[in-house]
């Protein structure tokens, strides 16, 4: 009884996490066409490089906020302390709050354009807002609530966009709409929390033994999410200055466009499968864990892996279905940006989260190493290929990180695969899939609508044989007794 109450509580969460990524995600892929009519290339570029300076700002700082509230939530809420842990998160926020703020004054300094410091300025609001709601949405998850969570994570992409095409189509402002429709549904959710929770500044200093023990684990994470930053917006800056704005903001879209759903998908996955993980990595189970990562391993590759050969494929009719004619050009890094993120999701969310539990430094080192390799292929990629070069820096650094976390965790066994006739047939069926769709494209007809219909096709046949399989337990982590 406890096991279908536990496969019955994972079925719900799952459509919920579902319906609340699919509806952000449908959102976002419409505002795309409208907004790129709108905005230029030079606009989205500007917007590009400030995202990605914040990127360095925040990951020196709130990110270390949802990285110990995932890591030791389930200690404080297993002592019935939840009320005093929160409470010291939000003091190191206000904190945390105050270094951001010094940073973006600095920032301010070297910059002379009075637009741009007014966009700086806004985004500063936002990512003060934005910090302490992503620490409550964890909080959410962690409680098991996907119905709260999943609502509010579409309602604040509804009505970003809302106000955003007012803010646009109908009171004619710029690009720091982008930022000021956001920032408006932020503060209604801070402001909702900060008077449910009636958190209140403690003395941390007085806590040393749970101090040193958050910023004990902090302190690699700090560096670790910087390098990870380094990794994924380096190659904005080397556009820039090797290129112009107009080249980072049709760069910027189409990364956007690749990473958009492989990401969002990824994320739905491993929100579902998250509480689980941290839980079981908490117990400290050795082969439990081998087991359950193992279990999610299969689940997750059968699950992403079609969608984004697929994604990849369609790039280009994605790209003239989505994006302005400006910003069209850049269909070409779309197949590198899905892959990469399809091993970014899965290396962070899974393998990565256990080379924290296990050593944070082992983590540390494979994300520097990245990040050099990252830095080095841009360097010498970009100014020959232009953003095509980046896309392929980017992809060749997430793959990297992703063996590195295969080979340090030891969790992953290859004979999972090779010596498992069921997936063995699911690989046989994407690579017929993937050899009829070039068929088609150069024996039979150039239409989209052959290449649709041929798509069709193969999902049906492919998950048909998925949810066939359920029953010989790939897609049942429970078994491990979690």
């Amino acid at each position: 009884m406890k096991l279908q109450n536990d496969n019955r509580k994972l079925i719900v969460d799952f459509l919920m996490y579902f319906i609340g990524t699919v509806i952000p995600m449908i959102v976002g892929l419409i505002s795309v066409p409208i907004m790129t009519r709108y905005f230029t290339p030079e606009e989205y570029g500007i917007n590009s490089i400030i995202d990605t300076t914040f990127n360095y700002f925040t990951c020196l700082t709130f990110s270390v906020l949802g990285s110990i509230c995932w890591r030791f939530y389930y200690k404080y809420k297993n002592n019935n302390n939840v009320e005093y842990f929160l409470n010291f998160l939000y003091t190191l926020f206000l904190l945390y709050s105050l270094i951001v703020g010094a940073l973006t004054f600095i920032y301010i300094l070297f910059e002379h354009n009075s637009h741009i410091r007014c966009l700086i300025l806004f985004k500063l609001c936002l990512v003060l807002l934005s910090g302490w709601v992503g620490v409550e949405f964890i909080v959410l998850r962690h409680n098991g609530k996907s119905v709260a969570y999943s609502l509010s994570s579409s309602f604040i992409t509804l009505l970003s966009f809302v106000f955003l095409y007012i803010l646009t189509y109908i009171l004619h402002l710029r690009n720091e709409a982008l930022y000021f429709s956001s920032f408006l549904i932020y503060l209604v959710f801070f402001i909702f929390f900060y008077c449910k929770r009636k958190y209140r500044i403690i003395n941390i200093f007085k806590s040393k033994d749970d101090l040193k023990e958050f910023l004990s684990f902090a302190y690699f994470n700090i560096f670790t999410s910087f390098l990870a930053v380094v990794l994924v917006s380096c190659d904005r800056y080397m556009i820039k200055f090797y290129e112009t704005f107009d080249a980072v903001g049709i760069y910027d879209k189409a990364y956007n466009i690749g990473e958009r759903i492989i990401y969002a998908l990824a994320t739905m996955f491993f929100n579902v499968y998250n509480p689980i993980i941290y839980k079981t990595l908490s117990e400290k189970n050795e082969e439990n864990i081998r087991q359950i990562f193992q279990n999610i391993t299969i689940t997750y590759i059968l699950f992403l892996l079609p969608i984004t050969i697929v994604f990849s494929l369609f790039s280009k009719s994605l790209v003239k279905l989505f994006l302005g004619p400006s910003f069209q050009i850049g269909y070409i890094i779309i197949p590198f940006v899905a892959f990469g993120y399809f091993f970014d999701r899965f290396t962070s969310s899974l393998y990565g989260v256990a080379i924290n539990f296990k050593n944070v430094k082992l983590n540390l080192i494979g994300t520097l190493i990245a990040a050099i390799l990252n830095f080095f292929l841009n360097y010498f990629l970009i100014p020959r290929t232009g953003i095509l070069g980046a896309s392929i820096a980017t992809l060749t650094s997430y793959l990297f990180i992703f063996l590195y976390s295969l080979i340090v965790t030891g969790f992953f066994k290859l004979d999972i695969f090779v010596n498992n006739n069921h997936v063995l047939i699911l690989y046989i069926i994407l690579a017929v899939y993937m050899v009829m769709h070039f068929i088609i494209a150069l024996l039979i007809s150039e239409k989209i609508i052959f290449q649709i219909l041929n798509a069709v096709f193969f999902a049906i046949l492919y998950y048909s044989l998925i949810i066939k399989y359920v029953k010989h337990g790939y897609l049942n982590i429970q078994k491990s007794n979690v």
